[in-house]
């Protein structure tokens, strides 16, 4: 297969997104979602709960019931309100609803801006969130400005070695990175894992959420040890933080896969490409774009290893599920 087409996949790849800020991303215990505090607050909790640990439908119907009530009883022009609408777009982003995932984003970011105005920090990560939904759907050109605004007022509010500042420039980086902006990418992604380290320690998600989007970077440009030492350590990290069954554990597998591949070892490659399908057709369904891109990486391991049969029904049902409206 050609270099230009796989660089085009290495660009596919799922990237690490810090979306939805802090909430996501420390660890709680286990809950089940009819087991839930009936006023806002409580809701909101179980809905965080239920999202780290990748159980992105549950999350959702807590969420709307969180949604209902904030509506019920301090109306649609309150913070609650944008702040549950805020949940639901990330949960149906997750799950690859894009369509839903913006609506959701867009009210609440409007709400945010009627109530607070523009230099909030609730604002920017509105304005973070639907970014990274236009980001993830290559429309650059509407992701950007919202980036660089997102950017500007968490360096305003809290100062330049703030974590939310961190995750503003992670995601300002993916986006230099896609556009082929190596050189500004670099340096974002590098400043990124290097407030998070100072931060959080070196090994806490938000570093193996760096380190995957920096390997990444690196494997676009053809420089595969880097990215590979950079992926066993974002897996390492990912798999004792949020356990091997979770999404994003998934991710990390299918980008050590594709450097695998990259450098000819095909049988490590299909192993960990299996293992990232598994993961994201029960967490996050079989029609998932994730889903997608892991057989696409089995596509190529079955052309490289002379098996044509099976690298067609690969390519033919990634194909559909990326020809499906979202």
């Amino acid at each position: 297969m050609g270099s230009s087409i796989l660089k085009n996949l290495s660009k596919n790849m799922p990237l690490a997104f810090a979306a939805f800020g802090m909430a996501f991303l420390f660890l709680v215990s286990s809950v089940n979602a009819n087991d839930t505090n009936e006023d806002w607050s409580g809701l909101s909790r179980t809905a965080k709960t239920l999202a780290t640990e990748g159980r992105y439908e549950e999350a959702i119907l807590v969420s709307k019931k969180a949604l209902q009530l904030a509506g019920d009883t301090v109306g649609i022009n309150h913070a609650d309100y944008a702040s549950s609408l805020n949940s639901l777009g990330f949960l149906n982003y997750s799950l690859g609803r894009y369509k839903d995932a913006e609506l959701f984003y867009k009210q609440s970011l409007q709400i945010r801006r009627k109530i607070f105005g523009d230099e909030d920090y609730s604002v920017a990560d509105s304005a973070n969130n639907l970014a990274t939904l236009y980001l993830d759907q290559n429309k650059y050109d509407l992701a950007e400005p919202l980036y660089l605004e997102a950017l500007r007022v968490t360096e305003k509010a809290f100062g330049p070695l703030d974590l939310d500042h961190a995750r503003n420039m992670n995601n300002l980086g993916l986006l230099y990175q896609k556009q082929g902006k190596y050189g500004k990418a670099e340096e974002l992604l590098l400043k990124s894992l290097e407030i998070r380290k100072k931060v959080l320690g070196s090994n806490h998600q938000e570093v193996s959420i760096s380190m995957n989007n920096l390997a990444t970077l690196y494997l676009e440009q053809g420089l595969n040890e880097k990215a590979e030492g950079l992926q066993l350590q974002a897996l390492s990290i990912t798999e004792k933080s949020l356990g091997p069954d979770h999404p994003s554990f998934a991710t990390r597998l299918h980008n050590l896969a594709f450097t695998y591949y990259q450098k000819g070892e095909f049988l490590k490659s299909e192993q960990l490409y299996r293992r990232a399908l598994g993961i994201w057709e029960k967490s996050l369904g079989t029609e998932h774009p994730n889903v997608a891109a892991c057989l696409d990486g089995l596509a190529l391991i079955y052309r490289a290893t002379k098996r044509d049969a099976d690298a067609i029904v690969a390519e033919q049902r990634s194909q559909k599920i990326r020809s499906m409206e979202r």
